[in-house]
């Protein structure tokens, strides 16, 4: 059974393509610098979570490369999708805390990119 990592990235990060893949980067490689959390792994989603919020909520989601998947987001959606699965993300209170707090600290104009990677 497949094991991922998850993370929150910028949209517009060097080498990161979101429209257009090249195949070159599409075969791996193609993953946006990570902002979100900054001391910790992984945020706890799977690819299944991209697919199934993208689509109650209407954002765009894609795979991004061989074994990556992203969900464009806002601050504002971020914030949303941390909140509604506080109960179901294997953190404890700290450090749900912390990385929520993370959030808040983002740039409300900016977009951003729920990655979800294969491990390995």
């Amino acid at each position: 059974m497949p094991s991922y990592t998850s993370y929150i990235g910028r949209l517009r990060s060097p080498d990161f393509f979101w429209d257009d893949i090249p195949d070159s980067k599409f075969r791996l490689g193609n993953s946006p610098a990570k902002v979100i959390p900054e001391q910790y792994g992984n945020l706890g989603y799977s690819p299944l979570f991209i697919e199934q919020w993208s689509k109650e909520h209407g954002l765009e989601a894609k795979q991004i490369d061989w074994g990556g998947w992203g969900m464009e987001a806002t601050k504002a959606d971020l914030q949303l999708i941390w909140n509604d699965n506080r109960d179901y993300l294997p953190w404890g209170k700290d450090t749900w805390q912390t990385i929520s707090e993370q959030i808040g600290k983002l740039s409300d104009d900016q977009k951003y990119v729920l990655v979800v990677i294969e491990n390995a």
